[in-house]
């Protein structure tokens, strides 16, 4: 019966199956029990949708085969797309059961209703129906239950372009599960275009997630490293609800080869290993995450001060690291946040670390911080804990140490926050142009176990200034006389201070000069002062008292500080532009004093800023004039900046009248893709030329915005420089530089940039300087670090390959000489989208 309209035929097949066929078309074989739908045909489920060229259904057997740009969609059980040149259906009822696809693919979808889904009627629209998870090109699907089995599948689960796919996991089969969102594969085969990656005989079976969060097992994790050799990890993903999971991550470390003459390298780890991750969000405005590790650590056990130097058969044991990162709003102004960071050892990190700047931290941070907020308040209290990790001491209980060791017995006992209150009232307006302001704090500084540093009585309880002599110290020096091991003094008498000057350090006894535990009182109420008296003009002035008193918890020896805090400011700013508006010029100059006129009472031990608030217990009236100019554009930032400024020691100790400090400048450029800039601080009274270049750096990049780029920094500092004009709470810049002061550090670092479609090239480099001491003025340059990476992402972001060579010196002791014959350090790293990551760049 051929119709020249488009007509709909309903087909009753049982109570309840039903289906219906609309086309321009339809012819209906009685005898045979055909019916054919042609021209724009459409067919009809509860649970199934197909629409074709031609579409002919068998009554008796329940069969439909389309042909001609079919698309049909499978509503039962997670939402199938299947588009292509024919597609032949056998329905159970109005349920589809197995599937025959020809010059064709599936698709899986998430992300849109079944009835939206079911509405998609071509494959463009189809396409754009929810988010496409997962394609599949396979011949014949089947229905097992709630999966759906193919036989000689090919998967692709991510990429730019779904229909010319850049890589495919080839598997003999596959049981897709759309209510559990996985699929499993069985002798998978990774390949990339036509080139094998990953599979069979190394990996029979294969779960993949078809979302961001699944619970089953992520790809594994080989890696190899200059310090633990080769090393593989085989990551588990749980999933603990919608707002928890957890990784852990078994694995093994293998070791590296030991260098000649020696029992092992001096860093690294070998053995069995298990990492944890827990994530968590319960509720708005709680996340968290608590992660770390632990290893039964083959190697033999090193001298806590000197790494190169074994205690012989005695193996490390059980070692790891714990973290956590916790941040929660309590309601009522109130939050908690806590950052932990702890190590079961000094050398840990540096066990783990092969990059040269991620291994050289001194100290791992932790905190928590209970805060309380309102319009015009704010009450914190926070602890503070810093681990030592410059030496290879254990952070519970003894470290053993080989017979003849010069290590102290115990490691350094480091003073804490242990805890911390501090209270801030906001400026509050008093009157028009007045207000008040007030700071406090309580402070408890004391190690976190017993009552003193344990430095040794040469510390000096950690003063600049040598107790017996007056004379100033040097930061070397000052470093020599604190925790420093008698193993890695400098011998040479360059500071006077011998093995024999460490009696009593790490003892656990308390001598005087070293640092005791102290609870101390900060207080500083201000008056403030702003106007506009002439428009452009700015004025701003403030008048404070800082009031500090002290205890020592062991001798019971009480102190106080007190001073005035004064301070003004002078500031305007002239603005022009041109012409066309493309372009503003801007110059802002300012003048600031600052001063604090007497200091009554005595100078604390430099604990921390608040004791270093002035350098010591006399007055001083210092002076800034600075000049800022800006060349900007209105919609594009900064073309030009320029900073030039002047430091004025209007009434300083160390002279009888007004002088100069030190000045400083900077300048930035951004012009297209260069950026550049540079910046300088001059100190006028040098050693022998009257003046001393005391910070200097210089950078430039080069960026086009698609992936290729130059990077170039250099940066020149005197080291005294770095811990003397640090900027002190009370004033604008801290005392002079001893005119002896002369040993400098020197940082460049390196880079290049390149991308070629989906490759990408990239280059760094790190030279430092390394002086071995003091005596050492110009130390020059030593290339500590050199890393080449070559990158692949021909899929957009669903899967990336790095391959890396980082080369490095090492040391085979820590007071030994840089050894730069080594190989390069080679390792890759696999990133796919949803499946975690293969290799590792530890």
């Amino acid at each position: 019966m051929p119709f020249a309209s488009l007509l709909g035929l309903v087909l009753v097949a049982g109570p309840v199956a039903e289906v219906e066929l609309r086309a321009e078309r339809l012819l209906h074989d009685e005898k045979h029990g055909l019916t054919t739908a042609e021209g724009s045909a459409r067919l009809r489920a509860s649970n199934a949708a197909v629409d074709a060229d031609r579409i002919v259904y068998e009554r008796e057997s329940r069969r439909v085969t389309a042909v001609g740009h079919v698309t049909a969609r499978l509503a039962e059980g997670g939402l199938v797309g299947l588009v292509a040149e024919s597609v032949t259906l056998r329905l159970d009822g109005d349920r589809v059961e197995e599937a025959w696809l020809l010059e064709g693919h599936a698709e899986v979808h998430l992300g849109v209703t079944p009835e939206a889904f079911l509405a998609a009627a071509t494959p463009e629209a189809l396409a754009d129906a929810g988010t496409i998870t997962t394609v599949l090109r396979g011949n014949h699907l089947v229905r097992q239950g709630t999966t759906w089995h193919v036989d000689r599948a090919e998967v692709v689960p991510c990429d730019c372009d779904l229909k010319h796919p850049s890589w495919a996991i080839h598997a003999s089969s596959a049981d897709v599960d759309p209510d559990a969102q996985r699929i499993s594969t069985w002798w998978p085969r990774v390949w990339v275009g036509p080139v094998p990656l990953l599979g069979f005989p190394w990996v029979p079976w294969l779960s993949l997630p078809m979302t961001d969060r699944q619970t089953g097992l992520l790809f594994p994790k080989p890696a190899t490293s200059s310090l633990n050799g080769f090393g593989l990890e085989l990551p588990f993903y749980v999933t603990l609800g919608r707002s928890a999971d957890v990784t852990l991550t078994p694995g093994y470390f293998f070791g590296a080869a030991p260098p000649k003459d020696s029992l092992q390298p001096p860093y690294g780890v070998k053995g069995p290993h298990l990492g944890v991750e827990f994530r968590y969000a319960p509720a708005q405005g709680v996340e968290g995450r608590l992660f770390g590790g632990i290893i039964d650590d083959f190697r033999l056990e090193r001298d806590p001060a000197l790494a190169g130097a074994v205690i012989t058969g005695s193996p490390r044991g059980l070692r790891g690291d714990l973290g956590w990162l916790h941040r929660q709003k309590l309601g009522h102004g109130l939050t908690f946040n806590a950052d932990l960071n702890l190590n079961s050892d000094g050398y840990y990190l540096k066990d783990f670390t092969s990059d040269v700047l991620g291994r050289e931290a001194g100290y791992l941070r932790s905190s928590a911080v209970l805060t309380h907020r309102t319009t015009d308040t704010s009450l914190s209290l926070d602890l503070g804990y810093r681990q030592d990790v410059r030496f290879g001491y254990q952070l519970f209980g003894l470290t053993p140490r080989p017979e003849g060791s010069a290590a102290p017995v115990y490691g350094p006992n480091t003073l804490q926050r242990t805890p911390a209150l501090t209270f801030a009232l906001a400026p509050k307006l008093l009157i028009d142009g007045l207000a008040v302001s007030v700071t406090g704090s309580f402070v408890r500084q004391a190690p976190w176990g017993g009552l003193m540093g344990d430095e040794g009585s040469l510390a000096g309880d950690g003063r600049l200034v040598d107790p017996a002599t007056g004379t100033e110290l040097s930061s070397y020096c000052l470093q020599q006389r604190l925790f420093m091991p008698a193993s890695l003094l400098d011998t040479q008498g360059t500071c006077g201070v011998s093995a024999l000057d460490k009696a009593g350090q790490g003892d656990r006894l308390f001598q005087r000069g070293e640092r005791e535990a102290r609870d101390r009182v900060d207080v500083l109420p201000k008056l403030l002062w702003a106007a506009q008296p002439f428009g452009a003009l700015s004025l701003s002035a403030f008048a404070g008292w800082r009031q500090d008193a002290w205890r020592g918890e062991l001798t019971g020896e009480a102190g106080q500080r007190g001073h005035p805090v004064l301070g003004a400011r002078a500031e305007t700013s002239l603005v022009g532009e041109a012409a066309n508006g493309s372009l503003r010029h801007s110059i802002t100059p300012a003048v600031e004093l600052r001063s604090v006129p007497l200091v009554l009472g005595s100078q604390p031990a430099p604990y921390d800023a608040v004791d270093l608030a002035v350098p010591d217990a006399r007055g001083r009236l210092q002076g800034q004039a600075v000049l800022e100019q800006r060349l900007t554009r209105p919609l594009g930032g900064d073309l030009l900046r320029l900073d030039l400024g002047q430091g004025f020691d209007l009434a300083s100790p160390e002279a009888s009248g007004p002088r100069l400090s030190e000045s400083f400048g900077r300048l930035l450029v951004s012009l297209g893709w260069l950026s550049a800039g540079a910046s300088a601080r001059v100190d006028p009274y040098g050693v022998s030329s009257g003046l001393r270049l005391t910070r200097a750096s210089a950078g430039f990049g080069l960026d086009d915005w698609k992936g290729d780029g130059l990077s170039f920094g250099y940066e020149s500092v005197l080291d005294e420089g770095t811990a003397r004009t640090r900027r002190p709470l009370d004033l604008l810049f801290g005392t002079p530089l001893p005119a002896t002061a002369q040993t400098r550090s020197h940082v460049l670092t390196a880079g290049a940039r390149a991308r070629f479609k989906f490759l990408s090239l990239r280059y760094d480099l790190l030279a430092m300087s390394q002086p071995a001491d003091s005596r050492d003025a110009n130390p020059g340059l030593v290339l500590l670090q050199q890393v080449m990476t070559l990158g692949v992402t021909p899929a957009c972001d669903c899967w990336r390959v790095d391959v890396y060579a980082r080369h490095a010196p090492t040391r085979a002791s820590t007071d030994a000489p840089l050894n730069f014959l080594v190989w390069p350090e080679l390792g890759f790293n696999v990133s796919v989208s949803r499946f975690g990551s293969i290799g590792s760049s530890r």
